[in-house]
């Protein structure tokens, strides 16, 4: 008896988990597309050089991209079964500096952004592209080297095909640590999204984050309601703009020093980032500085999707942004 129910129940699983398959590959249209993989290497390099109403533009070498991601392995998002459970990138940003002039610029991009992305069953086998939520891709990697280049492919295709060769991706684990690396930052509070954990919290209140409240700060959101990432990107925006002066403010000081304790970090974070890359970021950094207007949020439309909220970027504006900020007209 005790063996017929197991087998029962083994079969249950399975119907259960086939369904599941099925109604996610109704959900998400998933076409298989087998020579996708094979054949990505050998695409044409179509970024290089374009032509916007009759100008021509080239794209600006002495730009280096750098895509952070901020993994969240406990999402409450969670609705898709991956083989590695690598998690979700929670906040994605690109950075990108000029070599030559030091410019700064950082594109924020929601996590809900609906955009291409490679999907995997749960034993790891390609299933081909669909239209899905962008935080999604680094789920269906490892949880590391390969989460990342997922993105950040997505995210190269999403931005009209601009090269994003490097990375960076921390677990919401090393949030207070990071935060520590700089000896806290304090902001502007954006909104009354968190009025509720107290005064301080309340819009226009000077806060001081520390390893205490940086996680609530930059995490917290109401998820009973729609659409209240919004407000989370908000904090994150003030939060980052704040940031990235108070690290650049410690790379003059002692730029050395401050190496040293990025490297005593460097097991909660994967990147591929060369060690003198760094350094050339945080010395641009200081150099270059990063002002409202350098900080840019995609535009465009939520929507209320099957599952989750969705995010469909303004591809319009998206191409006049990448067009203003990565491309010199050619005369």
């Amino acid at each position: 008896m005790i063996f017929l129910c197991a087998v029962v129940a083994l079969a249950a699983a399975a119907f259960l988990f086939h369904w599941r398959m099925q109604k996610k590959q109704e959900i998400y249209q998933l076409k298989v597309d087998e020579n996708a993989l094979a054949g990505a290497d050998d695409q044409e390099v179509s970024y290089r050089k374009i032509e916007v109403d009759g100008e021509f533009y080239r794209y600006n070498t002495n730009i280096m991209n750098i895509l952070y991601m901020g993994v969240d392995t406990q999402s409450e998002d969670a609705e898709v079964d991956t083989q590695n459970n690598a998690g979700q990138a929670d906040t994605i940003l690109l950075l990108s500096i000029d070599r030559k002039t030091k410019e700064c610029h950082v594109i924020a991009i929601p996590r809900d952004t609906m955009t291409k992305i490679r999907m995997y069953d749960n034993a790891g086998n390609y299933l081909g592209k669909a239209t899905q939520h962008l935080s999604l891709a680094y789920a269906y990697g490892d949880g590391e080297n390969k989460s990342c280049q997922l993105v950040a492919e997505a995210v190269s295709q999403l931005l009209c095909d601009i090269p994003v060769n490097r990375y960076v991706s921390s677990d919401i684990s090393s949030i207070p640590d990071f935060n520590d690396l700089v000896g806290g930052v304090t902001v502007t509070v954006p909104n009354d999204d968190l009025a509720k954990y107290g005064f301080e919290y309340k819009k226009g209140r000077s806060l001081k984050l520390d390893s205490e409240n940086v996680e609530l700060f930059l995490r917290q959101r109401d998820i009973s309601k729609d659409f209240t990432n919004n407000g989370r990107r908000e904090r994150q925006k003030v939060y980052i703009e704040a940031y990235l002066k108070k690290l650049a403010e410690c790379a003059r000081e002692d730029l050395e020093g401050l190496i040293d304790k990025i490297d005593r970090l460097d097991e909660e974070s994967v990147n591929n980032l060369r060690s003198t890359e760094l350094e050339q970021i945080l010395s641009m950094l200081d150099e270059g500085g990063l002002g409202e207007d350098h900080f840019h949020i995609l535009e465009g439309e939520d929507e209320n999707g099957e599952l989750h909220d969705e995010f469909y970027a303004d591809e319009e504006k998206i191409c006049d942004l990448i067009l203003d900020i990565y491309y010199v007209k050619v005369s």
